[in-house]
């Protein structure tokens, strides 16, 4: 996955190591919620500072059309 959005509100780098580019959080003021702003336009992308992925709708039923069966949806 090479694509993600914008930071949540609160969820901007703290610091970020300069070797392994690793980025540290403030998990106390990192709101883990998707706004529409933060969306960059690509059908399927990570929620930064997290591991969810989030799909468009239209991808979704592009997914379910073709069949998958390892993949689960959960509205956001």
């Amino acid at each position: 996955m090479r694509s993600a959005s914008d930071y949540p509100k609160g969820g901007a780098p703290i610091s970020v190591c300069p070797v392994c580019k690793h980025e540290a959080f403030n998990d106390e003021k990192r709101e883990l919620v998707m706004h529409e702003e933060m969306w960059r336009g690509q059908p399927i992308f990570l929620l930064r500072t997290t591991l969810y992925v989030i799909v468009t709708e239209a991808l979704a039923e592009k997914i379910q059309k073709a069949g998958a069966t390892n993949v689960d949806f959960a509205p956001v």
